[in-house]
């Protein structure tokens, strides 16, 4: 049997050392540095799930607070709108603030439907009202004669009402002078309030 050199028992050394690095490699650090990038993935997607899981519940959050603020919003604007067949109470409370006022006044009032689904310009005639889910509302023709202070402070305290007036088409006329001297003014106006949707029967 031959006998082997030094470089021989080196190189078959090193090649032993190397086998068994690479059997160790193999059969130990790879399977381990597998199971590290799986770890690592799935470490990832729970982090990616908690994430949105934390977004969707301060989305939520968001909405239930914008849920108080439009609740909030949605009872003052059902505020300023009056129940279907509600008109009579309108009415008088409209001719006592006139009668408060020492206005002579003469009301028309008319119940109106938007039957048409394009929504345009809102005026007072209820042609061009939006139709967003407020369809029904009531037409008033004012026609009132009393003096200019008087007028004002009708006006002002129509503003107070419990309804939203959306008044169009103001006109003020100055009448002849009466037998005391005094000139009479007339104030002529239309204007339009909203039924509350909630209201009315299907």
């Amino acid at each position: 049997m031959q006998r082997l050199t030094l470089t021989q028992k080196i190189l078959l050394t090193l090649g032993l050392i190397v086998a068994i690095l690479l059997a160790i490699l193999g059969g130990i650090i790879y399977p381990v540095a597998r199971k590290i990038y799986r770890l690592q993935k799935e470490i990832n997607q729970v982090e990616a799930e908690l994430e949105k899981r934390y977004e969707n519940s301060q989305k939520l959050k968001r909405t239930v607070k914008e849920m108080d603020e439009i609740t909030k919003n949605t009872n003052q604007l059902a505020q300023t709108m009056i129940a279907a067949g509600g008109e009579l109470s309108m009415i008088t409370e409209l001719e006592n603030l006139a009668e408060k006022n020492h206005i002579t006044q003469n009301l028309e009032v008319a119940f109106k439907e938007i039957k048409d689904e394009a929504p345009r310009a809102a005026g007072a005639s209820g042609e061009g009202a939006p139709r967003a889910g407020l369809t029904n509302f009531y037409l008033l023709n004012v026609s009132n004669q009393g003096e200019f202070a008087d007028h004002v402070r009708y006006l002002s305290e129509l503003e107070k009402m419990p309804f939203y007036l959306i008044t169009d088409n103001i006109k003020w006329e100055k009448r002849k002078e009466d037998k005391t001297g005094k000139s009479t003014i007339s104030l002529n106006f239309s204007g339009i309030i909203y039924v509350d949707p909630t209201s009315i029967k299907k």
